[in-house]
Order: structure tokens, then sequence, then C-alpha cells
């Protein structure tokens, strides 16, 4: 769970010095996006959103992530 929130932490600077809106985020840990989505995100990041992905949707977004990495 650390994990995640330091991950999606490093991406939201990441889409914010890049000047992006409009991201869609898909996390596994529901405490991690409650989190986010009652904080600061959704202040900030108007058009972007941080959903909470069951684990079999979890593990297709892993996959597809995995085959990308390998290209």
């Amino acid at each position: 769970m650390l994990g995640e929130a330091m991950g999606i932490s490093q991406a939201l600077q990441w889409v914010d010095e890049l000047g992006f809106d409009g991201i869609d985020f898909s996390l596994g840990s529901k405490i991690t996006v409650d989190s986010f989505n009652g904080g600061i995100f959704s202040n900030s990041f108007h058009n972007s959103t941080v959903e909470f992905s069951r684990q079999q949707t979890n593990e297709i977004d892993h996959q597809i992530s995995a085959s990308l990495n390998a290209i």
C-alpha cells in the first residue's frame, strides 16, 4: 500500500510538472484511492481521476503494462 501511494504521488507530481490534465489512474488499494480522492488531488486535478480497481482488473492492467515495458 505504501509503495502504491508513493508511486501515485510521484506520478501526480510528474503530471503536474508537465502540465497534463485529464489523466485517469487505476489503483489496487481502496485506502490509497480514498485518501487521494478526499485530499489535495480533487482540488488540483479537476479532469483526472484516481479509481479503485479490483485485483482481477488490476491483473489485466499489470499484463498490459508488462508488455509495454518489454517493448
